[in-house]
């Protein structure tokens, strides 16, 4: 079918990643983020040299440092990689806040018990110029996928809520 081989190819889904990167740090910041760094391995005078990875951003607010992994795919993050960014957090001293498509509740549990939050969205974000494409995959294969100006106000009032509780 068409609909996958396009929704499938590198560009689309680079292009919904830095989508979802850009609605969501918009959303943070109008909140009162701060944006502490992008493509984290060095942070509180450490850096992670165990393995390659980094952390998409760090986000602070109101004195607490979240070092922060957004995941806009339809599949779920990988388990070593989630583990990975998990053991980073804490090497580094960050909250985890993971913004992810969906994914399991065993690692959602894995993030609270590290002291995290699980930010869950559902829906697959495309670039608003995708929306013809987003139309066939959601027609022909039924698949969770939108064209999006904004994060919704609720996903983000939750964490917000979240965060003020850990205060």
């Amino acid at each position: 079918m068409g609909s996958i081989i396009e929704y499938s190819q590198d560009h689309i889904t680079r292009s919904c990643g830095h989508r979802a990167e850009d609605l969501f740090c918009l959303s943070l910041a109008k909140r009162g983020f701060i944006i502490e760094g992008q493509k984290v391995k060095k942070y509180n005078g450490e850096e992670w040299t165990k393995t390659n990875h980094d952390l998409d951003f760090v986000f602070k607010k109101d004195g607490i440092n979240y070092g922060c992994e957004i995941k806009n795919t339809l599949g779920y993050i990988e388990k070593k990689e989630l583990d990975t960014k998990l053991e980073m957090c804490a090497f580094l001293r960050l909250r985890p806040l993971f913004i992810l498509r969906y994914s399991p509740k065993t690692y959602n549990k894995d993030i609270i018990d590290a002291g995290g939050y699980a930010m869950i969205f559902e829906s697959q974000i495309y670039e608003l110029s995708q929306e013809k494409l987003v139309g066939k995959i959601r027609r022909h294969i039924g698949l969770p996928v939108l064209c999006s100006k904004a994060i919704p106000d609720g996903i983000i009032d939750r964490f917000i809520g979240w965060h003020t509780k850990k205060l």
